[in-house]
């Protein structure tokens, strides 16, 4: 019964926030606009190299120029978690030297 409640909170939620994922359309190294009114929260998962910081770049300039967030690869070819908040109009980027997007997912709340 608990994971049937959570199945449906989870759904509900994403519903509400405007889960979409966008894998297929985002690409490393590439600025996009936030354009939906709204700030959005944006989840990348990446596969690369040992030492090579996964960025997140985002601010009112195009291209962005302020980190607001990176991680650091611990190992090779595992895969790496990035989070961060877009405002809205803001432009936004996600840099990576080496390395492979797995998981682009982004959500207007």
């Amino acid at each position: 019964m608990e994971k049937v409640l959570r199945e449906i909170a989870d759904a509900i939620r994403n519903a509400l926030l405007g889960q979409t994922v966008v894998t297929g359309v985002r690409a490393i190294g590439t600025v996009y606009q936030n354009t939906t009114g709204r700030a959005i929260f944006v989840s990348v998962t990446a596969q690369g190299t040992l030492g090579n910081n996964l960025s997140a770049l985002t601010d009112g300039a195009n291209p962005p120029t302020t980190t607001v967030k990176y991680v650091t690869a611990a190992v090779t070819n595992y895969g790496i978690p990035l989070d961060f908040i877009v405002l809205p109009g803001s432009y936004y980027k996600v840099t990576f030297p080496t390395g492979s997007l797995q998981v682009w997912t982004e959500w207007r709340i």
